[in-house]
C-alpha cells in the first residue's frame, strides 16, 4: 500500500511523499530508457505530488516543524525541478505561489505574531 502517497484516497499525505518521489524521479531520469515506463513513473509522481500539495499550507511551512522542511518542501522543490528537466520545461510549476513560499519559508520563521526572524 502506498499510504505515503495518499493511497487509499484521502489518506493523510506527509513529507515521505515528496521525499520518496524525488528520489524515484532522479533514478528514473538517469536509468529508465523505455518511454512507456518513463511516462508511467512521471504520471504516478505527479498524482502523488498533487495530493501532497493540496494538503500543504500556503505559507510553505512544514506542519512537522522547520527541521522537516528539507524532507517536505525541499523534496517537493527537488521533485519539481527534476520533473521540469525530464519534460524539457513543458511542465514548470515554479511560477506557482506555493513554490515561492517554499523557497522563502526557511528564512521567515515566526517566534509569534508579528515577530518574524
Amino acid at each position: 500500500m502506498l499510504y505515503w502517497m495518499g493511497y487509499p484516497p484521502n489518506y493523510w499525505v506527509n513529507n515521505w511523499c515528496p521525499w520518496i518521489i524525488s528520489n524515484v524521479l532522479n533514478v528514473c531520469a538517469m536509468t529508465v530508457t523505455d518511454r512507456d515506463e518513463w511516462e508511467r513513473v512521471v504520471q504516478i509522481s505527479l498524482t502523488g505530488l498533487d495530493r501532497f500539495v493540496r494538503m500543504y499550507e500556503e505559507d510553505g511551512a512544514c506542519d512537522e516543524g522547520p527541521a522537516y522542511w528539507c524532507s517536505a518542501g525541499g523534496s517537493l522543490y527537488n521533485a519539481c525541478l527534476v520533473l521540469r528537466d525530464m519534460t524539457g520545461g513543458r511542465w514548470n510549476p515554479f511560477d506557482h505561489p506555493l513554490m515561492r513560499s517554499l523557497s522563502v519559508n526557511p528564512t521567515s520563521m515566526q517566534k509569534g505574531i508579528g515577530n518574524e526572524i
